[in-house]
């Protein structure tokens, strides 16, 4: 008697090389993301604050990625583990999908290397689409416990060596400048700045008093288009309250300051790297920080609004 033909047949070879190949390559990318990040992670921790990440969810999709990378070079349970491959991209993708919306330069996936958040979205759709066939496949799990054990044990060791980097290498916020060398990474975090001294003094060029007086200041970065239409409103804030209007340009800077009448304007020395949310106002008032936000309450009413 003929047996019923399985449309399943031809993709249930337990010879097929595909699955574990898939496997493999799978793992390599994951390792390469997560060490990336881990030794450099300047990019993760600026976009932790621009999408207000806590740090240890960006520490623990490090993590997350060194498991799935050793459970597949480890080759225990296969199957599941092509699953779940599938199911993160499957995440990673709608966020670099959202990265590419915003027209991001880079999706921060990689750490220090910049890939645009077009290709890897892309990429990801492809590495779930591949984990998801390949899971189809009959796959023996290999080595049993012998292989498990090891893989506890690399992981044990690996996720805390990644930790330790992170944690080391992590950028500081403005409060701790004094601790900052030459060209590290200082996140911005004006909220955090109200009730304390302004925290950049002696990093305005050129320098600027605000120990005596009220001060409104803008953060800006030159190739921001709502920074840029910001700019002509504070300087007829300068020109028509009279009180006095700092606007800070952030670096990478433009190749000329703002062209303004009545606002003072200054940049952040280039001996770090910065990041701020922009543009954002801080008012100051005799060298304290009373207020910070993104709404920019100070161009957000008419200068003579009466509320009676």
């Amino acid at each position: 008697m003929t047996q019923p033909a399985d449309s399943t047949v031809s993709l249930r070879s337990s010879r097929s090389p595909w699955p574990r190949t898939v496997a493999i390559l799978v793992a390599m990318l994951l390792l390469a993301s997560a060490l990336l990040k881990t030794y450099s992670p300047t990019e993760v921790a600026t976009l932790a604050t621009a999408y207000q990440i806590p740090i240890w969810l960006t520490a623990a999709v490090i993590q997350l990625e060194l498991i799935m990378a050793i459970v597949l070079l480890a080759g225990v349970w296969p199957r599941p583990a092509l699953h779940a491959v599938t199911a993160l991209f499957l995440l990673f993708s709608l966020f670099s999908g959202y990265r590419a919306w915003l027209g991001a330069e880079s999706c921060g996936c990689f750490g220090p290397v910049k890939v645009p958040p077009l290709v890897t979205t892309i990429l990801d759709i492809l590495v779930a689409a591949a984990a998801a066939f390949a899971s189809r496949f009959s796959i023996s799990e290999q080595g049993g416990e012998a292989r498990l054990k090891a893989a506890g044990i690399t992981y044990a060791v690996a996720g805390m060596l990644a930790a330790v980097i992170f944690i080391s290498r992590a950028p500081s916020t403005a409060n701790s400048l004094s601790s900052q060398t030459a060209g590290g990474l200082v996140i911005l975090e004006p909220e955090t700045w109200v009730g304390e001294a302004f925290p950049l003094d002696g990093n305005l060029v050129p320098p600027v008093d605000m120990s005596a007086g009220d001060w409104t200041v803008l953060f800006f970065h030159h190739d921001c288009p709502d920074c840029q239409a910001a700019i002509p409103e504070y300087d007829a804030l300068a020109s028509n309250s009279g009180g006095s209007v700092l606007l800070v340009e952030v670096p990478p800077c433009g190749s000329s300051p703002p062209a303004v009448r009545s606002a003072t304007v200054a940049r952040l020395a280039d001996d770090k790297e910065w990041f701020v949310q922009a543009p954002v106002e801080v008012t100051i008032a005799r060298g304290k920080v009373t207020g910070a936000s993104l709404e920019l309450p100070a161009i957000s009413q008419p200068l003579d609004a009466d509320d009676d």
